[in-house]
């Protein structure tokens, strides 16, 4: 079931943030993401519109819009390859017809996971805050 996160939410949400964001990024030091964990809660969860998708009435996934990209999208590890990815994307597309987001070009599995799903790059650069390439992606709905 995928519904739309509320305040009760967050701290569950950032744990799963936490946890993939250090599994899928091991190019970049734990720490930095530590670092993060109060701005996730602070200031990006709450200014983004978040889904999460449940399992077993747990939370197990979710994905943040800001606007038209796609700030983030993470299921928890033991979740993942199950087609829960697929089914929040889906979601988000089916909520916009444009969406744009970056991902590292080191995170193979994500970016195949996006081009996959209809993303194509349009653009390299490097993330200022971990120096690292990084992809602008972008999905269109074909009209």
């Amino acid at each position: 079931m995928i519904r739309k996160a509320n305040k009760q939410d967050i701290n569950k949400i950032v744990d799963i943030w936490l946890e993939a964001s250090i599994i899928a990024h091991n190019f970049i030091s734990s720490s930095f993401w530590e670092s993060q964990v109060q701005n996730m809660k602070d200031i990006y969860i709450p200014n983004s519109l978040t889904y999460v998708i449940e399992k077993d009435s747990e939370i197990v996934g979710f994905y943040s819009l800001y606007k038209t990209t796609l700030a983030a999208i993470f299921i928890k590890s033991q979740y993942q390859s199950k087609g829960l990815g697929k089914k929040l994307i889906d979601d988000a597309k089916s909520k916009n017809d444009t969406l744009f987001l970056t991902v590292y070009k080191k995170n193979k599995k994500a970016c195949n996971f996006y081009l996959s799903n209809g993303f194509n790059i349009i653009k390299e650069q490097i993330d200022s805050n971990t120096n690292q390439e990084e992809l602008e992606m972008k999905f269109e709905k074909v009209k």
